[in-house]
């Protein structure tokens, strides 16, 4: 099992005596979404336990009524959540969001479980204030969760929908850790200390582009439909860029700056804060070569962030050795494994920016031109954009 990684926090006493007795905000169940459409999914396994035929008594689909007991069980460090309708609460609204599912594959050269599958759930708990015409997102928490399955053989198109709608619905136990696997129980762990209802988003960072270069697009589009690939690779940085850093980040969209969200019988647009940094990616080049006894798949890509027209940071990063792996020969497809080190290097860039000078360190190989210019230049923008206060 591989999680996105979690910061340890601890609360000084005096802190948490004196939010013990602040009132909580109120906020109501809003209901579960997604941020795609049924009939184009980028989670087509959550789209399709959400539009179930067979609704419970007041409407609800199994995998909402698992979410939403799960939310209300949870220990909210600065809200409390409520399920009934109160005056005192109708304007703000608690709504966990799905936004993509993806599954990785190799093969190993050796053996007895040589087939492994990687699954990627995405999603975010979001909090928002409901007004006519202009509601507005209010805090996200960005929640990637990934469970590495090891086979004997390869797993059907329905195996791996098994294995996803038990990372919706199952609370199978690890370490003793009850529902270490479910996406819901992890949302409800990460949202209980982050979650809150504040006047405005605490936050001006966004994932804002990926691009493709015309050699990659030619080859990665042989596979994948790059219009899902794109948000995928997004909101993958941006629930990476939010867990390194613990702060607050504009969920990713494209084009409008506004949110789409899908529930099972209706759609609303939330309005996004204007960020002042924008964070993007360029993937400018995808390789398979061969490397002593192993084959490496190499991605390389520029990492930028620019605030309004000044371009800050344009970084070429490499995936280099980190590509190679001792797979069967004749059994690897290249595409599928492109992308699945494209997600290692975002999440490695990402976690550069984090408070931990190892993240950092980690990168410096990465890199493919002035080493000591992207580090040091890195090194001040997370300083300046989410250290300074």
């Amino acid at each position: 099992m591989l999680k996105s990684r979690l910061l340890a926090a601890v609360l000084l006493i005096c802190s948490a005596s004196h939010a013990a007795g602040e009132e909580k905000q109120k906020v109501l169940w809003g209901g579960l979404g997604l941020s795609s459409a049924f009939d184009a999914p980028l989670a087509p396994v959550a789209s399709k336990l959400l539009t179930c035929t067979a609704p419970n008594d007041v409407g609800l689909c199994p995998i909402e009524a698992f979410a939403l007991e799960t939310m209300l069980n949870a220990d909210f460090d600065k809200i409390e959540l409520q399920r009934g309708y109160a005056e005192s609460n109708v304007s703000y609204l608690f709504s966990p969001m799905i936004d993509a599912e993806w599954v990785s594959h190799v093969v190993l050269a050796e053996g007895d479980d040589r087939y492994v599958y990687q699954f990627l759930i995405l999603g975010s708990s979001l909090i928002y204030e409901v007004e006519a015409g202009n509601s507005q997102l209010l805090s996200s928490v960005p929640m990637s969760l990934y469970a590495t399955r090891y086979f004997s053989k390869p797993l059907s198109t329905e195996e791996q929908n098994d294995i996803f709608e038990a990372m919706y619905l199952g609370t199978e136990a690890y370490n003793g850790q009850k529902g270490y696997y479910n996406i819901f129980y992890n949302m409800a762990e990460q949202a209980s200390s982050k979650s809150d209802a504040p006047l405005k988003f605490p936050g001006y960072v966004k994932f804002t582009g990926v691009g493709f270069s015309d050699e990659s697009t030619s080859v990665l589009a042989k596979d994948f439909d790059l219009d899902n690939l794109t948000p995928l690779l997004a909101s993958w940085a941006t629930a990476n860029l939010a867990d390194a850093t613990d702060k607050m980040i504009i969920p990713s969209t494209f084009g409008q700056n506004q949110l789409r969200l899908v529930f099972r019988n209706a759609e609303m647009r939330l309005i996004l804060p204007e960020p002042l940094y924008e964070f993007d990616m360029y993937v400018q080049a995808v390789e398979t070569y061969k490397n002593s006894n192993f084959t490496c798949f190499d991605v390389a890509a520029y990492y930028g962030i620019k605030s309004f027209d000044d371009m800050l940071l344009d970084a070429p990063i490499q995936h280099g050795e980190d590509s190679c792996a001792f797979l069967k020969s004749g059994t690897a497809e290249a595409n599928p494994i492109y992308v699945a080190n494209l997600l290692s290097q975002i999440q490695k860039v990402m976690f550069s920016f984090s408070n931990d000078p190892a993240d950092l360190n980690d990168l410096q190989r990465n890199i493919v031109t002035d080493k000591s210019g992207v580090t040091s230049t890195i090194k001040q923008l997370k300083q300046d954009i989410f250290y300074a206060n």
